[in-house]
């Protein structure tokens, strides 16, 4: 979020963060044991670093604290869903909805523009699923935040895409 310099503190993505640091790459096919490891450090992982991002926030004044991913995008990694999830990992899912004051949802490239996935998978080492699973992946994640009352739905070319997350980040900042 380099446009808006101090004003924005960014969560990064917690899996990616996860991934780099060394955690196990799933196996083939992903098992279930994996998948609550993953889940369960993720989780982990999101609740840490927003609470710190909203310490420094504080600390340094800044209005918007952005995450790249939140809690509920786990939700869409599990064939149960929302509920699998919220049981499995003991999730409220209105306090988990609401720990966010808006939630942009943008689009996957899986779904958009497939080819330019399959494309781009070669670019990303952490990017082990198909086309098919990530669009499966895309629709069960737009079900776990569909129940968000202030939930923005971007599916657009990336450059007009980025330029109404601008848009709609410089209102808070």
């Amino acid at each position: 979020m380099g446009h808006f310099g101090d004003r924005i503190i960014v969560v990064n993505e917690v899996a990616t963060a996860l991934f780099n640091s060394g955690f196990p790459p799933p196996p083939n096919p992903v098992t279930q044991r994996w998948q609550d490891l993953f889940q369960a450090a993720v989780i982990c992982g999101q609740y840490r670093l927003e609470a710190r991002a909203l310490e420094l926030a504080e600390e340094q004044g800044c209005r918007l604290v952005v995450c790249d991913r939140g809690l509920m995008d786990g939700a869409g990694y599990l064939e149960g869903g929302v509920e699998e999830f919220c049981q499995r990992f003991q999730v409220i899912e209105t306090e988990a909805l609401l720990r966010y004051e808006m939630v942009l949802h943008l689009e996957s490239l899986a779904t958009l523009n497939p080819e330019l996935f399959v494309k781009l998978l070669k670019t990303n080492p952490h990017r082990f699923e198909s086309p098919e699973l990530a669009q499966k992946r895309e629709w069960a994640i737009r079900q776990a935040w569909a129940n968000h009352p202030n939930r923005v739905h971007l599916a657009d070319e990336i450059e007009k895409t980025a330029s109404k997350v601008l848009e709609v980040l410089a209102q808070y900042v």
